[in-house]
Order: C-alpha cells, then sequence, then structure tokens
C-alpha cells in the first residue's frame, strides 16, 4: 500500500489497465480468441502509458519542490525514487502480461494459423 501511495494517482490507471490486460491474457491463454489478444495489446499500450504519465508527473512535482526550495537535493531524489513506482507497476504487469499471452499463442498457435471464417 505504501508503494501506491508514495506513487502518486500514476500507479492507480496503470494498475487498473494492467489487471485488466492481465486478466484478458488469462482468457487469451484458455480460450484462444484472436480478438481478446487485440485487446491485451491495446490495453498493456495503455498501462506503459499511464506508467510513463504518471511517472513524469511525479518528477515534474519533485523538480517544482526542489526548485522552490534549493538546498533540498535529498528531496528530489526521494521524489524520483517514488516517481517511477508508476513505471515498475507498469512494466511488472505489462511484463505477466506478455508472458501469459505468448503462453496462449503457443497454446493455440494450430488455431491461430487457419484462416478467419467470414461471419454473416
Amino acid at each position: 500500500m505504501q508503494f501506491i501511495i508514495e506513487g502518486g494517482w500514476g500507479v492507480l490507471p496503470a494498475s487498473l489497465f494492467g489487471l485488466l490486460s492481465l486478466a484478458l491474457a488469462l482468457s487469451f491463454a484458455q480460450r484462444g480468441q484472436r480478438s481478446t489478444l487485440l485487446l491485451v495489446a491495446g490495453f498493456s499500450v495503455a498501462t506503459l502509458l499511464f506508467g510513463f504519465l504518471g511517472t513524469i508527473t511525479g518528477v515534474q512535482s519533485a523538480v517544482r519542490y526542489v526548485s522552490a526550495n534549493a538546498a533540498q537535493t535529498e528531496v528530489f531524489l526521494v521524489g524520483l525514487r517514488e516517481a517511477l513506482n508508476s513505471l515498475v507497476i507498469a512494466f511488472s504487469l505489462t511484463s505477466l502480461s506478455t508472458l501469459v499471452a505468448t503462453i496462449g499463442l503457443y497454446r493455440n498457435r494450430e488455431a491461430l494459423t487457419r484462416p478467419l471464417q467470414a461471419t454473416t
């Protein structure tokens, strides 16, 4: 919980989209539906983007504080460490989602190489 508090607001959307991506990757690994794989990719990208956004805004906050209090170099370093929490959660969850989706691709490789059936 301290990790989330220190990381700030950016950890929350990165966690939400990362967990959603992981759940979809698990679903893909079990069922092998191609459309699910597209959602895994999209939510994984969103996870990384929110991780970067949270980190950038955290670094901005740390720089803003230090520029107002020039002697606070240690505070900047602590702020930088906390700001990186958004990227840690984003990359952790995206890595897990990618691994699970890769397992799903391997398990369903024959079904995925067949041409798509046209639906009417």
